[in-house]
């Protein structure tokens, strides 16, 4: 590796980490507005995204074991925003849904987050604004094919 791209990924390391630590912190601070956790709002988060699906999935998709899975729907069901129903081709399978409640409150911290990007990149000029979000765009592909191969 040439020195030129060491100190490139460096910034970029310093700049990501900077990045990371800000938007953690908003994105927390939405989530307490909701009261809702990061385990609830990645649960709601593929609920809105999937659709239902059974709880060895949202274990699976949220990468936890399946009875923390079941702990936190069970604090979602009790909130109202989703339910538990059953199959009716198996109703030994129970899948977790997304109630107009869960929608809602997604909704809410999506547009709360939103505002925050907005403020940000309303310091900008129009020109600058497009080219670093085509930048972040291609940056982020860039990352899932660096994962594919690592």
């Amino acid at each position: 590796m040439d020195d030129e791209l060491r100190q490139a990924a460096d910034r970029m390391q310093l700049a990501i980490r900077t990045m990371q630590l800000r938007l953690a912190r908003v994105i927390n601070n939405c989530l307490v507005n909701q009261g809702l956790s990061l385990p609830q709002f990645q649960a709601i988060s593929f609920l809105d995204e999937i659709g239902p699906m059974a709880m060895h999935r949202l274990s699976a998709e949220l990468g936890v074991p399946r009875p923390t899975a079941t702990h936190l729907v069970d604090r979602l069901v009790s909130g109202g925003l989703a339910r538990r129903q059953s199959l009716p081709e198996d109703r030994r399978v129970v899948q977790v849904a997304l109630e107009d409640a869960g929608r809602e409150v997604l909704q809410q911290i999506r547009e709360q987050f939103r505002g925050f990007i907005v403020a940000a990149l309303g310091g900008l000029p129009p020109a600058d604004r497009e080219g670093l979000v085509n930048l972040a765009e291609q940056f982020s592909q860039m990352l899932v094919l660096a994962g594919e191969m690592a």
